[in-house]
């Protein structure tokens, strides 16, 4: 006799309310990165166009209110999960992490000392062509981070075509701290002394910037700065 008082259990319908309770959680942790309404224009005199413009035209995804949200993974909601999360597995190797580096380490001008992590292993040959990645890691970071060995391992490998090298900041991934200067997000001169080494190094070879976090900033800023 069918009792109608016992709850349903029926596993396809505990299923899908399993996956509805999922997507609703996963909806709360979504963080949006543009409004829905579009705000003032930046027109740039020079140009004649606003900043918006130049994005709707080449990064739309950057300025469309349904696709600018990042989702982040369920169980790491906040940052602070997120950043314990990253130290925890920060020293990670695996086959897409296991790498070697070719360090060479750079005095500067006033006496601050950068180092270059190389993969593959620096070419002896000034003439090679293929490009340069210059990888930048974020505050407190450097090569041996796990996403930046992931990142210089798959641009590495061969068939790829690319050659990267990571810069680690003053006092960063075991370089010596020399100077009473330090690095910071604003501080572009080092970063600028270092692309314009490897230029001199490898005049053929294109460059290409990728920024983590601080990063990021300091190579949006140099960008800026150099009028790209």
């Amino acid at each position: 006799m069918f009792d109608y008082g016992a709850p349903y259990s029926d596993p396809a319908f505990s299923g899908i309310s399993l996956l509805g309770s999922m997507r609703k959680y996963g909806n709360r942790c979504r963080v949006q990165l543009v409004s829905a309404a579009s705000g003032p224009s930046t027109a740039d005199s020079t140009q004649g166009e606003s900043i918006r413009t130049l994005l709707e035209a080449d990064c739309p995804s950057l300025t469309d209110a349904k696709q600018a949200c990042m989702k982040p993974t369920p169980f790491l909601r906040g940052g602070m999960l997120q950043s314990l999360y990253s130290t925890m597995r920060a020293l990670k190797r695996d086959k897409y992490s296991d790498i070697s580096y070719d360090r060479e380490t750079k005095i500067l001008s006033d006496g601050g000392t950068v180092s270059l992590d190389w993969y593959p292993a620096r070419s002896p040959d000034s003439a090679d062509a293929r490009p340069i990645a210059i990888v930048m890691s974020g505050v407190g970071g450097s090569s041996y981070e796990y996403h930046i060995r992931c990142l210089s391992k798959s641009l590495g490998k061969e068939g790829a075509g690319y050659r990267v090298a990571v810069m680690n900041h003053r006092g960063m991934g075991r370089t010596p701290l020399t100077s009473p200067k330090i690095y910071n997000a604003s501080d572009t001169c080092d970063f600028r002394d270092i692309v314009k080494y490897i230029q001199a190094s490898y005049p053929d070879a294109p460059l290409l910037g990728v920024g983590f976090s601080l990063g990021a900033n300091v190579l949006t800023k140099y960008l800026g700065e150099q009028g790209a």
